[in-house]
């Protein structure tokens, strides 16, 4: 898109001096922000030109400037200053995001760790408690054995002549 400039402005897309024709990129923002701006009210700053007008009025007007010659303004300055220290952050992050990943590999591998013990010890468990039936189970008997030997000594005791002997 073509305009020419008919008084000096200070924009975003850089300095647009009077008389100078300029091709910007209208797929910009910022060029379709200064258009915008520029050419609406009753005396617009700014007029869109054809490329064949553009041409005719660039050759009887100081020049036809094309947008990589415009200088960058204060905000492109800005602009490569927020751009370095947002780097910078996502760099910082990525850094962050990378030691919270190796953290909770770290920490994966613990659980893993500890889940495997704690089936060794329901494990050893069952066995303990099969062992500890089997045990009960003998108790049972012996007891049983006791009370019966027990039976006998109080029946032999009771009988007729047990003094004696």
């Amino acid at each position: 898109m073509f305009v020419k400039c008919n008084s000096t402005r200070h924009t975003v897309i850089g300095t647009l001096r009077r008389n100078h024709v300029y091709r910007l990129d209208d797929k910009s923002p910022k060029a379709r922000k200064v258009i915008k701006t520029l050419t609406a009210g009753k005396r617009p700053v700014l007029s869109e030109l054809s490329a064949e007008e553009a041409e005719k009025t660039g050759a009887q007007a100081i020049g036809l400037v094309y947008a990589e010659d415009v200088a960058p303004g204060e905000d492109d300055a800005e602009a490569g200053a927020q751009i370095a220290a947002l780097t910078s952050q996502i760099e910082e992050l990525t850094g962050q995001l990378d030691a919270a990943a190796a953290d909770r590999e770290k920490i994966a591998a613990e659980r893993d760790a500890l889940a495997g013990a704690v089936d060794e010890q329901k494990a050893n468990a069952e066995d303990l408690a099969g062992k500890l039936e089997a045990s009960t189970a003998k108790l049972e008997e012996v007891a049983a054995e006791r009370d019966a030997l027990a039976k006998q000594i109080a029946e032999l005791s009771a009988a007729p002549g047990a003094d004696k002997a």
